[in-house]
């Protein structure tokens, strides 16, 4: 081990919580920024060039945002400790200083900032640069399901025993270029070592369900994936690539640069406080089910009654299918 360790840095990770011991804080919520640096030894990925053999800071980011987004603490100290936590948790990271800013904390006079910063050190030998180790917690909430067994019994992304699992993903967006936003996201999921694109669908226009009024056209579309990682860690790895194109989660149904949504993971049912599988408003939604039906008509998904109905079905009572179009261009896989 080098005298002065190799370090990955993730900086100004903005998300949204709801942490503080005022009411309205819970209620209202407000911006935090994150600053994560992880001890590592990067000579074997320089070595290699293979995102295998090093930290995935997209998945990294993926999960901060959904702690960050998580269960409300009074303290910034015990959101910093389960930022390190699930830092600690990817294999090949050695130490990690969290700094947790929270720049709208209620003070009654004029400051920049208020954060607070922690050390944590792994308590033994390190496993080589990867993805989280087997078994161990993805440092949430108490009770949190980041562990939960996959499809093979496995805990830990990456696990090459693991039983391969057929999830079907969901993206739109409405800012900025958003063909180029949902072309990226596919790249970024194809890029993940543990996660293999099968197939995308054609892009479709709507209008913007609910919320913010005068909001442009959503692009939606739908990629099929097959992978070894446990939804929980699918999941997280959409959150990171929707943190790297700069997705904050401010607004309820507002403008999005990009959103990315586990619809159905092989069958698998899933109801905790991070994941709900299959996607409880995915039968309603034409503008998930269209382009999934582009990519598999066969699929099903169960009914309010709990029994299976064709997605085509679903998509042609969907209350959103008269104003969805196709939008004449198709996702592209290189």
């Amino acid at each position: 081990m080098s005298a002065v360790p190799d370090r990955i840095s993730l900086t100004g990770l903005a998300a949204r919580g709801f942490h503080g011991v005022f009411e309205r804080e819970r209620r209202e919520g407000q911006e935090f920024l994150a600053d994560i640096h992880l001890e590592v030894d990067a000579g074997k990925a320089a070595a290699t060039d293979d995102l295998a053999d090093t930290v995935d800071y997209g998945a990294l980011a993926g999960r901060a945002v959904e702690i960050i987004g998580g269960e409300p603490a009074d303290l910034i100290e015990t959101v910093a400790e389960r930022l390190a936590d699930a830092a600690l948790s990817f294999r090949g990271v050695r130490a990690v200083d969290v700094e947790l800013h929270k720049p709208q904390a209620p003070i009654p006079h004029a400051f920049r900032d208020v954060s607070v910063r922690i050390r944590r050190e792994q308590p033994g030998p390190q496993e080589a640069a990867g993805t989280p180790r087997i078994g161990q917690n993805g440092g949430g909430a108490p009770g949190s399901a980041a562990a939960a067994p996959g499809p093979g019994g496995t805990t830990a992304a990456g696990r090459t025993d693991a039983a391969p699992l057929e999830a079907i993903i969901a993206l739109g967006a409405n800012l900025g270029d958003p063909h180029a936003a949902l072309q990226a996201a596919v790249d970024a999921l194809r890029l993940h070592p543990h996660i293999d694109v099968t197939a995308v669908s054609g892009v479709y226009r709507t209008a913007p369900v609910g919320g913010v009024p005068d909001q442009p056209d959503f692009l939606n579309a739908a990629a099929a994936v097959r992978t070894v990682l446990s939804p929980h860690e699918l999941l997280a790895a959409l959150l990171g690539i929707e943190a790297m194109a700069g997705r904050r989660r401010e607004v309820h149904h507002g403008p999005r640069l990009l959103d990315l949504d586990l619809i159905a993971a092989g069958g698998i049912r899933i109801d905790d406080d991070r994941l709900t599988l299959p996607h409880p408003r995915a039968r309603e939604r034409a503008f998930v089910l269209v382009p999934w039906a582009d990519i598999d008509a066969g699929a099903t998904l169960p009914d309010p009654h709990g029994r299976p109905r064709p997605i085509t079905e679903l998509a042609a009572a969907a209350p959103d299918r008269p104003g969805l179009r196709a939008d004449g261009t198709r996702l592209v896989l290189d």
